[in-house]
Order: C-alpha cells, then structure tokens, then sequence
C-alpha cells in the first residue's frame, strides 16, 4: 500500500508533485527563461543560427539545469517533510545523477524547442514536456521513507 494509506496509489506523492509542477516551478521558469533570452539574445546578440545552441548550453551545462534540480528535490523533500539536513543530504546524493539524465532528455527536447519554438510558447513545450521528466524523477528518485523517529528529529 502506497503512503500507509491503505490504498495502491500514493495520493500524497501526487499533490506534492502537483503542488511541484504547479506552483513552485513555473514561476521560477518564467524567470529563467526571460533571463535566457536577455542573456542569448539582447546581451551577447548570439546569431540566429547559434542560438538555439547557445541557450542550450547556458541552460544545461552553466546554471539552471543545476539549479532546477536542487530545487526539485529540495522542494519535494521540504514537502514530505524533511528537514534541511536530510534535504540537504537528498540533493548531494542524488544531484549528479539526476544531472546525467537530465542531459540525455533535455538537451535533444530544448535544441528542437530553442529552434523551431516561437519564444512566447518555449515555456509552454517545457512546462508540457517536464509532465514525462518529472514523472521519471518520481520514479527514478521516489521519496525516502521518513520514520516517526526522522519526522521528529526535522521538528
């Protein structure tokens, strides 16, 4: 039974994906992605043909793939419950290879998305998309099984 809750399914694992993908992350991506247009577009006027490239790399490899990560798992993790140790502790074990995955999805998805994707609806493919990427995190990194005795010691 999923959550204890005698039911199959983890209801709870759900509304903090849920609340994830629709409250903590959009707003947080809107942001990114205003920031990688400015960066690619208006600040180093990167040519059209090298864009689709140069935003890829930025975002992948420099920041935001780092970051989102970490916030992926420290927002689920802060959800569940954990305190900022064990948060902590979830994000350095799993940080790299949450970040070797992300490589082999995201970096085909955003160069398609980057060049064929008018900027207002970029977002829009990623926030669509993260539905199968988040949902392989889920399942690929499921959350950890907090004990009576972890739940008092995060206060």
């Amino acid at each position: 039974p999923a959550s204890g809750s005698g039911s199959w399914f983890d209801w709870g694992r759900l509304a903090r994906a849920a609340a994830f993908g629709g409250i903590f992350y959009p707003p947080v991506a809107h942001l990114h992605f205003n920031f990688l247009e400015w960066i690619v577009v208006e600040r180093f006027a990167v040519s059209a043909a090298m864009m689709p490239w140069a935003k890829m790399a930025l975002e992948q490899f420099v920041y935001w793939g780092w970051f989102s990560n970490a916030y992926y798992h420290s927002v689920l993790g802060f959800l569940q419950g954990m305190n900022v140790s064990q948060i902590y502790d979830r994000v350095a074990s799993t940080l790299m290879q949450t970040m070797i995955a992300q490589w082999i999805f995201w970096v085909p998805v955003q160069v398609i998305n980057f060049k064929f994707t008018p900027v207002r609806y970029q977002l829009n493919v990623v926030l669509v998309v993260s539905l199968v990427w988040t949902t392989f995190l889920s399942l690929a990194f499921p959350p950890a099984k907090l004990g009576d005795n972890e739940k008092e010691k995060g206060g």
